[in-house]
């Protein structure tokens, strides 16, 4: 992208370069064609060259006092890796046609401009559209629009702002992150979602589990619930084991999207997405394995409860999502304490797992609480860590009690 924006540069440089060539050039073929030729006629062309950038700079201001821009109507929201259009309204109130226009888009980690400046002429009391062509590449809220709409001079000397339509917000929905149903994360989540906070000793003394299958278990027959296989009991047996239980959780999975992003600037935009799309990959493998779910974010100034029983039910979270936005410092409000306090276990995603969010979870009380991270430096047990590309190989959990 920094290439491309130098790219430009120096084309506009030589671009310039070429006109002022063109035009000195003039200036002395004049002089010339005066001095060796006709007199008056060389030195009228003369006085007609030299008093051309004055003309054209006042043309080019008159210009820009004539016209006005407006963003058309567009869209809220765009999916991920697609591209949209943004349609500029430039309108002439002169009788004559204006000087060429330069548009500049605005540009920002989320939207890249696909064509860059327009340059365009506006016919005598007419009317332009210039369509910002731009692609969506980063979850997030961002601006489209005209950053500056410039008059430029005919020599390319002078140039002159024309008031521009304020930028207009866009919100890009996010991916649903693809976490293998083999992951480590997915098996020990539903191990918690199935059993609660409950240790394994405490639950295999409940159920009276002595390491291998007996009348609690049986081996898995196609059609049965995914989310009754004991992975653990299958691991150690080295076959699918289904618990006979009906002691498994029938409650909905509280899953909270943390509010709050307080890693530094140049790390934010990357944990972000990472957070937002990882809380939606939980999502879906929980409900890829039987579980129901509640999913809490903070949206529009308080905390929504989207009940998730469905794949299809998170469509309208994920389109939410696209409006969401994190703020940069830790308050109370960070966390759903009530609807935390309420639920026997909660996963919560968030960019950064630090101390303060731990307190937050903690304070509120009533949940067994696992963490999903973008990022974390401690070694506290039943925090996880998302990789790059979420896989089995990128995700891991962090160990010990510090």
């Amino acid at each position: 992208m920094k290439r491309k924006k130098k790219e430009k540069k120096v084309n506009n440089r030589y671009e310039k370069m070429g006109f002022l060539d063109g035009y000195f050039t003039a200036i002395v073929l004049s002089v010339v064609f005066a001095l060796f030729a006709n007199a008056i006629t060389g030195w009228f062309i003369l006085t007609v060259l030299l008093l051309l950038p004055v003309f054209s700079a006042a043309y080019a201001f008159a210009a820009s006092r004539a016209l006005t821009a407006e963003l058309l109507p567009t869209e809220k929201t765009v999916a991920k890796g697609e591209s949209m259009n943004v349609t500029l309204s430039v309108r002439n109130k002169m009788p004559l046609p204006s000087p060429m226009i330069r548009v500049i888009p605005v540009t920002s980690e989320g939207f890249f401009a696909d064509n860059g400046d327009e340059k365009c002429f506006i016919p005598p009391r007419g009317e332009s559209l210039i369509a910002l062509k731009y692609t969506a590449r980063m979850w997030g809220a961002a601006y489209v629009g005209a950053k500056e709409i410039r008059v430029c001079g005919l020599l390319g000397i002078a140039s002159f702002k024309v008031k521009a339509p304020l930028p207009v917000k866009v919100g890009v929905i996010p991916d649903i992150a693809e976490i293998p149903a083999d992951s480590p994360i997915v098996k020990a989540l539903s191990e918690i979602c199935a059993y609660g906070g409950d240790s394994e000793d405490t639950r295999e003394g409940r159920l009276g589990l002595t390491g291998l299958a007996g009348t609690e278990h049986r081996e898995y027959m196609p059609g049965d619930p995914i989310k009754r296989i004991n992975w653990k009991l299958s691991a150690r047996t080295d076959s699918l084991m289904i618990r006979l239980s009906d002691e498994i959780a029938s409650s909905k999975q509280l899953l909270v999207l943390d509010r709050a992003n307080l890693l530094s600037d140049d790390m934010r935009g990357v944990a972000a997405e990472r957070a937002v799309e990882g809380f939606l990959g939980i999502l879906f493998s929980l409900i890829r394995l039987g579980f129901d779910a509640v999913a809490a974010v903070y949206l529009d100034g308080l905390w929504q409860s989207y009940t998730i029983e469905r794949a299809e039910d998170i469509d309208p979270l994920r389109t939410s999502l696209a409006s969401f936005e994190f703020m940069w410092e830790s308050n109370a409000e960070r966390l759903p304490a009530a609807e935390i306090s309420e639920h026997p276990t909660a996963i919560i995603c968030t960019p950064l797992a630090d101390k303060a969010l731990m307190k937050l979870a903690a304070d509120a009380g009533g949940a067994d609480v696992t963490y999903a991270a973008s990022v974390y430096d401690g070694k506290d047990a039943g925090v996880w860590v998302f990789g790059s590309d979420f896989g089995f190989s990128s995700i891991e959990r962090g160990e010990g009690n510090g």
